[in-house]
């Protein structure tokens, strides 16, 4: 049962983090007041997002699944990297996509034991 509540947590964790990155990553950059606001909520989505996948990392490393807990967080580092390091640019997209698959790959590892 508890294990059950460990991915709900990561997948709820990984779909907001999702919603984040597509906020504060836009694809065509103009600076108007409106995008400059649709970036800081990407931001701080990201920030939930990351304390809730980092709290199902926490929970899948104590329950001894320590890979699962590294693709955790090896799925919140790769978007919020390129989203903070490459600022203004759609990196933080491209590393999206491999950061799910890491996340959805820990799930998996969680739920197969």
């Amino acid at each position: 049962m508890l294990r059950a509540a460990v991915i709900a947590l990561a997948l709820a964790g990984l779909v907001v983090l999702a919603a984040g990155v597509i906020d504060a990553v836009p694809l065509v950059y103009w600076g108007s007041s409106e995008e400059v606001a649709t970036v800081a909520h990407g931001r701080a989505t990201m920030r939930v997002a990351a304390a809730l996948i980092l709290v199902a990392a926490a929970a899948s490393a104590a329950l001894g699944r320590r890979s699962a807990a590294a693709l955790l967080v090896l799925a919140l580092a790769l978007p919020a990297a390129f989203v903070v390091l490459a600022e203004g640019t759609a990196f933080g997209l491209f590393a999206l996509l491999p950061g799910l698959a890491a996340g959805a790959f820990a799930c998996w590892r969680l739920a197969s034991a």
